[in-house]
């Protein structure tokens, strides 16, 4: 996996073995991996998991619903604090957990 391949790409590949490999080199606790991308005016969010499954980032709405145009990054507002909490419950696993930090 090239780093051009992540940034221009509208979708989400799951890499093979050598390219998590790589990835692995940099850090051991870089999965899983999430990465957004802007696309038709909308922020579409996924997820390379442990298992190198991608899959779409689960908003949490059941939680919380702090934006109702979705995920966002950029400025400090609603759809980063949305992002944000997705990104908790889903790394940590533990949503008690996610929502007090």
């Amino acid at each position: 996996m090239r780093a051009g391949d992540l940034a221009g790409e509208a979708e989400l590949r799951a890499p093979g073995p050598s390219a998590i490999a790589r990835l692995w080199r940099f850090s051991e606790d870089i999965i899983p991996f999430y990465r957004g991308n802007p696309a038709g005016g909308r922020f579409v969010v996924t997820v390379l998991d442990d298992r190198g499954q991608v899959r779409s980032l689960d908003p949490r709405l059941d939680i919380r619903n702090h934006s109702p145009d979705g995920f966002a990054w950029g400025y400090p507002g609603s759809g980063p604090a949305r992002l944000a909490l997705a990104i908790l419950c889903d790394a940590l696993g533990d949503d008690e957990r996610a929502t007090q930090l």
